[in-house]
């Protein structure tokens, strides 16, 4: 409901990590004025993105398969970033990209066990270095308490 009451009419849509298209779809049937695309970096989840696009007969929803990174390099305009279920770094990614595109965003994230970059890069974007995310300030005090071995509230 968020990510509809950010969309003004005309909108251009990117929903990024959309695996199979579940948000993505439905912004574009719910906002048939809306321009939809829907990116996916794994390889068998755009096909089967692609073919539910397709079977629901949506004319303003399209698949971009590759990653955040890729689809930025297109210099594509958009409005509205958003992603569901983005996990870890991809979330900071989203937001950064939002930011410097001066795009509204509207993102929930999950795995927020990769938040921090203590696992290795999974190439969700923004190239991140080892202790580089996560951004907010008070994830990373916290993070550190715990390896620290010291139990915060």
């Amino acid at each position: 409901a968020h990510v509809l009451a950010l969309a003004a009419p005309n909108v251009r849509i990117v929903e990024f990590g959309a695996g199979s298209g579940h948000l993505g779809l439905l912004l574009a049937f719910l906002r048939p004025d809306a321009e939809v695309v829907l990116v996916e970096a794994k390889a068998y989840s755009a096909p089967v993105a692609r073919e539910r696009v397709r079977q629901v007969g949506l004319s303003n929803c399209r698949v971009f398969h590759g990653t955040l990174d890729d689809y930025a390099a297109t210099e594509e305009a958009f409005d509205l970033a958003t992603g569901l279920h983005a996990c870890g770094l991809l979330t900071d990614a989203i937001l950064g990209l939002a930011v410097r595109r001066r795009a509204a965003a509207c993102v929930t994230p999950c795995c927020y066990g990769q938040v921090a970059a203590l696992k290795e890069d999974h190439h969700r974007g923004e190239g991140t270095a080892p202790r580089a995310q996560p951004l907010s300030a008070a994830l990373s005090e916290a993070l550190a308490e715990e390896e620290n071995g010291q139990a915060y509230a």
